[in-house]
C-alpha cells in the first residue's frame, strides 16, 4: 500500500506539472507570457474566453499526453504478463519433461511406455526443446546390445520408440520430426524402420557402428525434396536384414562406409544419384546379395574405393554411369559375383575391364 501510495502521488503530480506547463506554454503563444524561464508575464491581459480556450486546450493535451501514456502502460503490462505467461509454460514444459524422464527410468515396461509417449507429445509441443526429447528416445534405444536378451516388456518401449521416430518423419506439418538428428550409433535393431518419406536436408540418421539383424531398412525419398544424412559407417548387417533405398537423389550423403554386409539383401535397383554423395569405402561384401540393377549414377560423389567384395553377389546390370562419378579404386575381388552386363555410359575409375559389359549398340 505504501508504494502504491507513492506512485499515485508521483502521478498526480507529474499530471499536474504536465497541466500547468501547458497551460503556460499556450499563454505565451498568445502572448500572456513573455518568458517560461524565468517564468516572466506580460502586459497582455487575458480575457475570460481566452483563459477558456487556454483552459480548454490544455485539458485536451493533457487528454491526449494521458491516452499515450495509458497505451504505453497497456503495452508495456501485456509484455509483462506474456513474458510471465512464457516463464509459466517453460516451467510447466520443464516439469513434464522431467516426469517423461521419470517415467523412462521406472522398472516397470508400462511406465518406461507412458514415458516414450509423453516425451514424444512433449516434442511436438516444446520446439524449443525438440531436439532434446528425441536425443533422450534415442538414447534409451541405444541402451540395448546384441548380446543381452531383450524382454518382451522391453521390446515393445523400444518398438514404440521407433514407431514414434518413424510417424514424426512422415508428418508435414508443424509436428515433424524431419530436420533434426537422430544418434542411434551402435543400437541394435531387429525390427522394421520404414522411412517413407525419406530424410528431409537438415535430417541427420546416425546409425554408426550399429547392428542390424532381421530386420527391415526402407528409405523413399520423394523426388521434390532433397535428401538429408544417412550415415551407416562401420555398421554390420546380417542374417535376413532387407535393406532398401530408392527415389532420385539430388542431395545429401548415404554412407555406408566401412560397414560389413554379411548376409541380407540390398535393393538399390533403380536409384539415382544425380548430386548426392554416395559411400561405400572400405565396405566389406561378404554373404550379401546386393543390387544396383537398373541404378543411375549421373552426378555426385560414389565411391567403392577400397571395398572387398568377397562373397555374395553384387548386381550392377543395366546401370548407367556418367564419366567420373564412380570410383572403385583399390577395391579387391575374391569369390563374389560382381556383374556389370548391359551398362551404359564410362567404365568407372578403377574397375578392371574384365568386369565392364557395356551394352552393345542396336545392329552391332
Amino acid at each position: 500500500m505504501l508504494r502504491f501510495s507513492i506512485a499515485l502521488l508521483m502521478s498526480l503530480t507529474a499530471a499536474i506539472a504536465l497541466a500547468a506547463s501547458t497551460f503556460l506554454l499556450l499563454a505565451r503563444l498568445r502572448g500572456a507570457v513573455d518568458s517560461l524561464w524565468p517564468l516572466r508575464l506580460s502586459s497582455k491581459r487575458l480575457t475570460s474566453n481566452d483563459i477558456y480556450e487556454l483552459t480548454r486546450s490544455t485539458i485536451a493535451a493533457a487528454g491526449l499526453a494521458a491516452g499515450v501514456f495509458a497505451a504505453v502502460y497497456a503495452y508495456r503490462k501485456q509484455r509483462v504478463e506474456e513474458a510471465a505467461s512464457r516463464r509459466a509454460d517453460s516451467e510447466h514444459l520443464s516439469s513434464r519433461y522431467q516426469n517423461a524422464a521419470d517415467q523412462l527410468g521406472n522398472d516397470k515396461a508400462a511406465v518406461r511406455l507412458a514415458g516414450v509417449y509423453a516425451l514424444a507429445r512433449l516434442a511436438d509441443e516444446w520446439v524449443e526443446e525438440r531436439q532434446t526429447c528425441i536425443d533422450v528416445l534415442c538414447a534409451y534405444y541405444r541402451m540395448h546390445s546384441e548380446d543381452e536378451e531383450i524382454p518382451t516388456g522391453e521390446r515393445e518401449v523400444r518398438e514404440t520408440i521407433l514407431s514414434s521416430i518413424m510417424t514424426h518423419l512422415e508428418n508435414s506439418g508443424t509436428d515433424s520430426w524431419q530436420g533434426y538428428a537422430f544418434n542411434l550409433q551402435r543400437a541394435l535393431f531387429d525390427s522394421d524402420i520404414y522411412l517413407l518419406r525419406g530424410l528431409r536436408e537438415g535430417t541427420f540418421f546416425d546409425v554408426t557402428g550399429a547392428t542390424f539383424s532381421d530386420g527391415t531398412l526402407i528409405v523413399s525419398q520423394p523426388l521434390d525434396e532433397d535428401f538429408g544424412t544417412f550415415v551407416a559407417e562401420r555398421a554390420l548387417f546380417k542374417g535376413s536384414t532387407k535393406v532398401e533405398f530408392s527415389g532420385w537423389y539430388r542431395e545429401g550423403v548415404i554412407d555406408f562406409g566401412g560397414a560389413e554386409l554379411n548376409g541380407g539383401r540390398f535393393d538399390f535397383t533403380r536409384l539415382r544419384i544425380d548430386g548426392a554423395d554416395l559411400n561405400f569405402q572400405g565396405a566389406l561384401l561378404s554373404g550379401a546379395s546386393v543390387y544396383f540393377s537398373g541404378a543411375h549414377f549421373t552426378d555426385g560423389d560414389v565411391r567403392f574405393d577400397r571395398a572387398a567384395f568377397r562373397a555374395g553377389s553384387v548386381d550392377f546390370n543395366h546401370a548407367e554411369f556418367s564419366k567420373g562419378v564412380t570410383s572403385f579404386r583399390y577395391a579387391s575381388y575374391e569369390s563374389a559375383s560382381l556383374t556389370f552386363e548391359d551398362t551404359e555410359g564410362e567404365q568407372p575409375i578403377g574397375l578392371p575391364a574384365s568386369f565392364w559389359q557395356p551394352r552393345q549398340p542396336e545392329g552391332d
